[in-house]
């Protein structure tokens, strides 16, 4: 008798394990859906996919040429890094840090964007570089070589240099202006299809031409109130490598304020915005008319791994 009490009562403990195992499983968090996010914001989003700082560290006692992961090479010479502090000469351990923007997508996940006042420009290049040794910053006091692969060379291209503006949302906020530096110039070599850039400065670089023309409204864009949150970012991209960012106006308005678009243009519009731990997209081609509106009744849950890969192939 005592032998079989002791058979219930271990069957009724794993019959109560088993319940309560249930118990747990139908009271643990829901799975997460697939257009989850982290990101606090969509700005936050874009920023995550920014490009990566590349550095390479250079002997200067003899020439170094540097190649970057998208293939364009910048030459350096022996003695033309002084020290910020000292002024004096500095040819070991030159440090380069730089930053390219080479695409529409780098444009957009950085905030990167191009334009010089009030005025669009197409970009062939743009890169931002620093140098260092050790502690001290390092200016340029010579000239240096930046050789661009393209199969698409274009004689009105010059060189601009990048202001640092106040920027929003983390991200920098750059107004290119023409460089009037006498040393700095543009070489075309049509037959190894390259630009080659001679320039005295560091910092923000752009090779670019205008892009944009005297006739045209602004661009007018609206979204649903619900997204219009902090990280909103709103964006119009060209067929050549030129991306503007919207402004927002009060209320669910973004428009390119002064920057006037030609009637007939092919565009694209991209809004990203992170509500609610989700995130969500609005894209559309569109072709530009007479005081142009775009509306957008509503934008769409996307998966950060579609959102990348879409913003990556524009």
């Amino acid at each position: 008798m005592k032998k079989r009490s002791n058979i219930l009562t271990q069957s009724l403990c794993i019959l109560a394990l088993i319940g309560l195992s249930n118990c747990t499983e139908k009271t643990s968090t829901p799975p997460q859906s697939q257009f989850h996010t982290d990101f606090a914001s969509g700005v936050e989003f874009l920023n995550s996919k920014a490009p990566q700082v590349q550095e390479f560290t250079l002997d200067l006692t003899t020439s170094q040429l540097i190649t970057s992961e998208n293939g364009i090479t910048y030459k350096f010479f022996p003695n033309t890094f002084r020290s910020i502090n000292t002024q004096a000469i500095v040819n070991k351990d030159v440090k380069i840090e730089l930053t390219e923007y080479n695409s529409k997508a780098d444009m957009i996940f950085s905030g990167v964007t191009t334009v010089s006042n009030n005025e669009i420009l197409e970009s062939g290049a743009m890169f931002n570089i620093q140098a260092s040794s050790g502690s001290q910053e390092l200016y340029m006091s010579g000239s240096y070589q930046v050789n661009v692969p393209s199969a698409d060379l274009k004689s009105d291209m010059q060189i601009f240099r990048g202001i640092e503006t106040s920027g929003s949302d983390d991200q920098p906020s750059i107004n290119w202006v023409t460089d009037t530096v006498p040393d700095s110039s543009v070489v075309i070599d049509s037959s190894q299809k390259y630009y080659q850039l001679n320039l005295s400065f560091l910092s923000w670089c752009n090779l670019d031409r205008f892009y944009n023309a005297p006739t045209g409204d602004p661009v007018r864009v609206i979204i649903p109130e619900e997204y219009v949150v902090a990280g909103t970012k709103v964006y119009m991209i060209f067929e050549e490598r030129s991306v503007v960012g919207l402004f927002q106006v009060p209320g669910n308005e973004f428009n390119s304020g002064n920057y006037n678009i030609p009637e007939g243009w092919d565009v694209k519009f991209l809004v990203v915005a992170v509500l609610d731990g989700e995130l969500y997209y609005g894209f559309r081609s569109s072709t530009t008319g007479p005081n142009h509106l775009e509306e957008f009744e509503e934008l769409t849950k996307i998966s950060e791994e579609d959102l990348d890969e879409l913003i990556r192939n524009l």
